[in-house]
């Protein structure tokens, strides 16, 4: 099962007895799934960086730099290294082919007077998302958010809300003109596991078997309302 944010961290002893930390992990920490198209993020933390070491078919922005993006052009397993001093610790990076990935990015207001639930839904590509997608902050979706959101809509797909305990299903109505897809929820403290999934008019047993990483998030987030235990 895919983890919300993949991070590897190799603790290194250095001659001088500290302690270094080098990782690397998505922008996303919805996105885990390294892949050719994937920018992924290298960071080292400690003393005596010299450089990356990477294999041909991979590119570093900055080699000398302890903290810079890789990017790897063919899928396989990629052997990737922290050079610090005379010391050299790898670890090996499996990339998958290259293939469109995007996200669900949702937004809730909780309407007390009629105990109730506005939830915007747009699609966001970690790739070409805001900072403010990627840090779970927007407000709105961001312009190439936008252009993906119309681009779904256009072939026939929208999301929807499935709930998992009473199994029923809320759908949205047309695309908003700002991008998004709006789905009014009534507030249930006995139905409260939701799952965000893609309604398809081409391929409706995929879509409804299909589950995003947001239905973990949306149960936390609802459970707060009612002050639920998520254990």
């Amino acid at each position: 099962m895919l983890t919300r944010q993949v991070t590897v961290a190799l603790l290194l002893w250095l001659s001088c007895c500290a302690s270094a930390l080098w990782r690397y992990y998505m922008n996303s920490p919805e996105y885990s799934i390294f892949s050719t198209r994937s920018s992924i993020n290298l960071e080292y933390e400690g003393k005596a960086f010299t450089s990356w070491k990477v294999p041909e078919t991979c590119k570093v922005e900055n080699t000398t730099s302890p903290k810079t993006k890789l990017h790897c052009k063919r899928s396989g397993t990629h052997r990737i290294a922290a050079v610090s001093g005379t010391q050299e610790e790898e670890r090996h990076l499996t990339v998958d082919n290259s293939y469109i990935c995007f996200l669900w990015y949702f937004t809730s207001v909780n309407v007390y007077e009629n105990l109730s639930q506005i939830v915007t839904i747009w699609v966001y590509d970690p790739e070409s998302a805001s900072l403010e997608e990627l840090m779970w902050t927007a407000k709105k979706p961001s312009l190439n958010s936008v252009v993906l959101s119309k681009q779904l809509s256009t072939l026939g797909q929208h999301p929807f809300i499935f709930t998992v305990e009473k199994r029923r299903m809320y759908h949205p109505g047309p695309l908003t003109s700002e991008g998004t897809w709006v789905i009014h929820l009534p507030m249930s403290s006995d139905d409260i596991l939701k799952v965000i999934k893609e309604w398809s008019k081409t391929n409706l047993h995929d879509s409804l078997d299909k589950r995003y990483n947001l239905h973990w998030i949306f149960f936390i987030y609802i459970c707060k309302i009612f002050d639920c235990d998520t254990a």
